[in-house]
């Protein structure tokens, strides 16, 4: 063998095996398949119509420019950024690749004025109203700006926008270096006339956005002016006098808090930005990582009193994704995101914003339309494709998440149910008697259960076109057994549903991830019908659980431990599965409880319960078994698909 390829060989494993000796920071981890089976193409929304006003935030960094060719080098933007991306840990989602957007090789370039024309061509037929573009001024220069004044010529692109002056520090912060300043922002005592001088010809615009009859004029550090009172006096005074009128100063809350700002009296509404004051989040302990799940359920519990919302208009923000460890070491990761949680995101603020507020102000705010070394973009990349646009577009325009499946045929859906409490009885079956299409019932008990009283009730309220009880014995591996003895019967079926009520002593959240579990597979007829339509619609996907509850990912961790290694490997051995699971983070539907094709996971059905594994320790207790879905899907050459469709 050639001597080159042999030194070249044992200096690739050489490497390998220092990475991972030394920790995460080196490790190396590979993506052999990124695209998601969220992945969905365009959709054109451009029929539909709505009073929503939706601002997608816009980042006009993606041209080479003087400035960032002196500080970074030469042909310096965004994407440079982009493309030094590497994966922290499994199933770490970077580089981020746009794949081939607009006709263009997906790596544009702002200074070609058909690029931001394809970008608006592609907003609008979403249903986004406008950008709002990043100014950047230091004291009367300007950075960034090509992309804006090419706009601005072209008279003829028809679409809405708005400034938002990005009054930060220029720094090194991208590099770790976060003290040291390239261009300063020095708020010079001529500073507020001088602006307002150098913005009149973009507010004056026709196609710039204005609040009753006021151009809106965006501030994204307001707590960064050191002479804040007398910058926006003067802002509205040189305004009035050069013939703009009267402006309507919005403020970011961006770690800002907005009630004092409101009592301030200065300024005229604010927008909401996520992830900022999201940052004290709960994290997973072995990434540090944040969970993107738990910005729905704050920004669900909004407290709306802080916010006089008729005097000072508040508008409500989503956000796309959150990842900027492209940019920087110190960075923050949001994970679990999915398509999905961004429809509920954006139907939680439009919701809020039609209670709110009448037609002429109901703007949202949505982070962002491009913030790619952030990992926020609704731009199409490799791994959703049009999914998060789609999925924004959907909230617009007040449409289900998927469209609603009307007929999949008779007999193809059966429900297998675990009860071991009489007491809830009535829960589970008004649960799963939201299921729209016709199903079959297969309940299994234990003895604390009245099977007559539990007979008699399915018969009086249950929809269920057909049902079965049986006993079993053993609590802690209660659903082998009962999938063993339903081998016979499984063939008939094409989908599943498996529920179940058992009570989980050792946390303390259990009711509020039972009603999270359940609401999410089960909670009404349009959340079933779109999991049944991803299913029927999409070949490759088997199996489909709710994504794993935010404080069980933080408190109970997404590991397995060697002994669940064991049970797996034995149990994968018994499908003639030669290959050993390594993976110690995985994907799970907590509690058993999925929908799934039985093609997907026929093998479960022939496993005999009463069979020993090694140290007389049975074969799979429900915490084990729990693991083995998503490994079973993929022998069998399925996907699978984990969602939030519900708080």
């Amino acid at each position: 063998m050639n001597i080159k390829k042999v030194l070249l060989k044992f200096s690739l494993f050489f490497f390998i095996f220092l990475s991972l000796i030394f920790g995460n920071i080196n490790r190396i981890y590979i993506e052999y398949n990124n695209k998601s089976p969220d992945y969905e193409g365009d959709i054109d929304f451009s029929n539909l119509t709505t009073h929503i006003k939706a601002i997608a935030l816009y980042l006009p960094q993606f041209h080479e420019s003087k400035m960032n060719n002196q500080f970074w080098g030469k042909g310096f933007t965004e994407w440079t950024n982009v493309k030094r991306g590497k994966p922290k840990y499994q199933g770490h989602h970077q580089p981020r690749s746009p794949g081939d957007i607009y006709g263009y090789l997906g790596y544009y370039d702002l200074k070609d004025i058909k690029v931001f024309e394809n970008q608006v061509n592609l907003a609008k037929k979403h249903g986004i109203y406008g950008f709002g573009i990043y100014y950047y001024w230091f004291s009367g220069k300007h950075v960034l700006q090509k992309p804006l004044n090419n706009f601005i010529k072209h008279s003829y692109i028809e679409f809405h926008f708005l400034l938002i002056w990005a009054n930060e520090n220029w720094t090194r912060k991208w590099n770790g270096g976060d003290y040291e300043i390239l261009i300063k922002q020095e708020y010079k005592t001529n500073d507020p006339q001088k602006f307002i001088r150098d913005i009149k010809k973009y507010i004056n615009d026709k196609r710039y956005i204005r609040i009753d009859n006021k151009p809106v004029l965006g501030l994204y550090e307001p707590s960064k002016i050191p002479n804040l009172r007398e910058t926006i006096s003067i802002w509205r005074e040189k305004s009035r006098v050069i013939g703009i009128g009267d402006i309507f100063v919005l403020i970011c809350m961006n770690k800002n808090k907005t009630q004092d700002f409101q009592r301030l009296n200065l300024f005229d509404g604010a927008y909401e930005f996520p992830p900022r004051n999201s940052f004290e989040n709960l994290r997973i302990p072995n990434k540090r990582t944040l969970i993107y799940s738990e910005l729905l359920y704050k920004s669900s519990s909004l407290n709306e009193t802080k916010i006089d919302s008729k005097r000072f208009l508040f508008f409500r923000g989503s956000m796309v994704e959150w990842d900027n460890s492209a940019r920087t070491k110190n960075c923050e990761i949001f994970e679990n995101y999915s398509p999905e949680q961004f429809y509920i995101f954006n139907k939680m603020i439009v919701n809020w914003t039609k209670i709110h507020y009448n037609k002429d102000y109901q703007f949202i705010f949505i982070n962002a339309w491009n913030e790619w070394g952030e990992g926020s973009y609704l731009e199409p990349d490799d791994k959703y494709g049009y999914a998060s646009i789609n999925s924004l577009s959907k909230a617009i325009f007040n449409l289900s998440y998927s469209e609603i499946l009307t007929n999949i045929g008779e007999n193809k859906i059966v429900v297998i149910m675990y009860l071991n409490e009489e007491y809830l009885i009535e829960e589970m079956i008004n649960k799963i008697n939201n299921i729209p299409y016709i199903y079959e019932l297969f309940i299994f008990i234990n003895n604390k259960i009245n099977k007559d009283n539990l007979r008699q009730y399915i018969r009086l309220y249950s929809n269920a076109y057909y049902y079965e009880i049986r006993l079993i014995n053993n609590e802690r591996n209660y659903l082998l057994p009962f999938l063993y003895n339903f081998r016979n019967k499984a063939k008939y079926y094409k989908y599943i549903c498996n529920i179940n009520s058992i009570h989980l002593n050792n946390i303390d959240y259990f009711n509020e991830w039972k009603n999270y579990i359940y609401n999410n597979l089960v909670g009404n007829s349009i959340i079933i019908s779109e999991i049944i339509s991803d299913m029927e619609k999409n070949n490759e996907i088997g199996l489909i659980f709710p994504e794993i509850y935010y404080k069980s990912k933080v408190l109970r961790h997404d590991n397995i431990n060697d002994l669940d290694l064991e049970y797996l490997n034995f149990f994968l051995r018994k499908f003639n599965c030669k290959e050993n699971i390594k993976e110690k983070i995985i994907d799970f539907p907590e509690g058993n409880m999925f929908w799934a094709k039985i093609s997907a996971i026929h093998q479960i059905f022939n496993i005999n319960p009463d069979i020993s594994y090694t140290k007389n320790i049975k074969l799979m207790i429900g915490s084990h078994l729990e693991k083995i879905w998503v490994f079973l899907v993929k022998i069998n050459g399925f996907l699978y698909k984990k969602i939030f469709k519900h708080l």
